[in-house]
């Protein structure tokens, strides 16, 4: 977060700001998110690039703008041309699309009924999320028209959640009040972790099933973000908002609304925590972090896509 130079140290990283020097052992390190002015010297940028550790670098409205990531080690034509195939299929590509909302929809939910108790407007909406199809189609724009179904009545409910923090209506760049920049944030703090794993395999992070393949983002990592927003990014905002350790002073208003200092270190820390904490694996029979809920997503898409499995299913929270 912090103003400073990312430099190389013999097998490890030296981070140098103000006169502090902090070493930060590579091994320990997943991916770096460059929220405040980093400069990174070419030896930091070697080493990153051997040991497969992206850096995401953000702007000063706390949005990402883009990412560095190591030539692909991990690239595989069989993987990319099947992939390639999945998307040109209308079954396959349908499928894995449909899986995914399906995911989004299933935690969404989890999340509504553990705010739900003897509010009526939050029952109403898990109701009518309930009765909500998510249409069995090859037009993928049927698809993402039942998930915006779903997020409209999941966002009629963050109002009912968290009164101290108006929601109002979704809205983006620049976002329109304090609920929106929170939300902004952490989708995109999401979609970098995802990214961060979709790396570690041999897809390839432009392919894209749901979303359009785009020029500017890598799309898969939009795609399998999505059944990770409500039990990441929103799990952490209502608790932190109705704990009030996040509140409207807790931002500072320019020429657009984003976090002060203090209280964006909170969030990314409880973000972390988050990440790492653990749920039960019935299929593996232990505890498994979402990071690596995340990674396994992109293994079963491999899978799929190679055709060793007949179906994709993305994370569902139990």
């Amino acid at each position: 977060m912090t103003h400073g130079i990312l430099a190389r140290k013999d097998n490890t990283l030296i981070y140098y700001n103000e006169n502090v020097k902090t070493t930060l052992p590579i091994s320990q390190i997943q991916d770096i998110h460059a929220i405040g002015k980093v400069t990174i010297k070419s030896g930091a940028l070697s080493l990153m690039a051997e040991k497969n550790i992206p850096v995401h670098f953000y702007n000063k409205y706390q949005t990402n703008i883009g990412s560095f990531y190591p030539r692909n080690n991990n690239t595989n034509g069989t993987i990319i041309i099947a992939q390639t195939r999945a998307y040109i299929d209308p079954s396959k590509r349908s499928h894995i699309a449909r899986s995914i909302v399906l995911s989004t929809k299933h935690n969404i939910l989890h999340i509504l009924h553990h705010y739900a108790k003897n509010d009526k407007e939050i029952l109403e909406a898990i109701n009518k999320i309930q009765e909500i199809k998510i249409r069995e189609t090859t037009n993928i724009n049927k698809i993402m028209s039942d998930e915006a179904q779903v997020w409209k009545q999941y966002y009629s409910c963050f109002d009912k959640i968290t009164p101290s923090l108006p929601f109002e209506k979704r809205t983006f760049n620049p976002p329109h009040n304090e609920m929106n920049s929170l939300i902004s944030l952490l989708h995109t703090v999401t979609y970098s972790t995802v990214l961060t794993q979709i790396l570690q395999t041999y897809l390839h992070p432009a392919i894209s099933y749901l979303h359009q393949p785009l020029e500017r983002r890598y799309s898969l990592a939009l795609d399998l973000s999505e059944p990770y927003k409500p039990l990441l990014a929103h799990r952490i905002i209502f608790r932190m908002i109705n704990r009030k350790q996040i509140t409207k002073n807790s931002f500072v208003k320019e020429d657009t609304i984003r976090l002060k200092e203090q209280a964006l270190k909170k969030i990314l820390i409880e973000y972390q925590k988050q990440l790492d904490s653990t749920v039960s694996s019935k299929k593996l029979k232990r505890k498994v972090s979402y990071r690596f809920l995340i990674k396994q997503d992109a293994h079963k898409l491999v899978k799929f896509v190679l055709e060793d499995t007949k179906k994709f299913s993305a994370y569902k929270q139990k």
